[in-house]
């Protein structure tokens, strides 16, 4: 029996299988089989919940999912680079869709890289999520085919090849190194020595060859994206329907960055419904607002 507290080994082959079953499942019925997802994963995401993205400058902060009565509220920190974005979108979508579910989650960068040490629940708990998330980005069929493609022979990969993967799918250099490891593409010592090389280190090892090699610069932009789930079309159709004033348009956009002269709309006097009439629109409008 493999130990629990071997990050490579947390899962059994039982839980591996359950987890491999969901995610071909799931990829069946977004139409995703043989596919390369990327920022896709967002679209996914938010087919499933109502998703807000936001820049925390702290890379410690991943993301955020919550479970309010049968609403899905999903977090994603935009500070951080892309293919952690798309990892931890992913990694969310596990916590939507999962057997044993969870109502809340705080996504931290030590979740994503197996470094925390929490109970062996939480660990096998975020490890299931890992597993899912590396499984639904990067399929083994597509992977074995991007390596033949590029005729990297089993047992034989560099970190050249890594990297160059990495761009490809846009994640994670761990996410790739335990993919590749994960379809028998690179036994447990190389993958453990392959682990042990930095990789979010400026001018260092990964992300100089990325450099070098003129790879994986989406990768690693840090989008500072702010969209807060249909905000900005609710608001603006709730003003063209002269539901709310422009001043409570503006306020609204400012959430997004946006002023209404983004949209072509100037400043005009607005007609409000009556009270009485006003709550009725609110009850009717209840699934279009935030």
């Amino acid at each position: 029996m493999r130990k629990c507290n071997d990050h490579l080994h947390v899962l059994t082959e039982k839980e591996i299988r359950e987890i491999q079953s969901l995610v071909n499942q799931k990829l069946g019925e977004y139409r995703k089989n043989d596919q390369i997802i990327k920022e896709d994963i967002f679209n996914i995401l938010r087919i499933n919940a109502r998703v807000m993205y936001y820049p925390i400058e702290d890379d410690e902060i991943c993301g955020f999912y919550s479970q309010i009565k049968e609403e899905k509220f999903v977090y994603i920190n935009t500070f951080i680079p892309l293919e952690k974005q798309i990892f931890a979108a992913a990694h969310e979508l596990y916590h939507m869709c999962r057997i044993d579910k969870k109502r809340e989650e705080l996504l931290k960068k030590e979740d994503l890289e197996f470094d925390r040490q929490d109970s062996k629940n939480d660990l096998k708990m975020e490890a299931k999520a890992n597993r899912f998330a590396a499984e639904f980005l990067v399929q083994k069929s597509v992977l074995i085919n991007e390596l033949d493609l590029r005729n990297i022979k089993r047992g034989k990969i560099k970190i050249s090849d890594i990297v160059v993967l990495m761009d490809v799918f846009i994640v994670p250099y761990k996410t790739m190194v335990r993919r590749l490891f994960e379809i028998d593409y690179m036994n447990e010592t190389q993958c453990r020595e392959f682990l042990k090389t930095p990789d979010r280190t400026e001018g260092k090892d990964v992300m100089l060859l990325q450099k070098r090699l003129g790879v994986c610069q989406r990768n690693n932009i840090r989008t500072n994206t702010i969209k807060i789930d249909n905000l900005i079309d609710s608001a603006l159709g709730l003003y063209e329907k002269k539901y709310i004033t422009y001043e409570k348009l503006e306020y609204l956009l400012s959430f997004s960055n946006y002023t209404p002269e983004d949209f072509e709309i100037q400043e005009q006097e607005t007609l409000l419904p009556a009270e009485e009439e006003f709550l009725k629109i609110l009850e009717e409008e209840e699934n279009e607002v935030f």
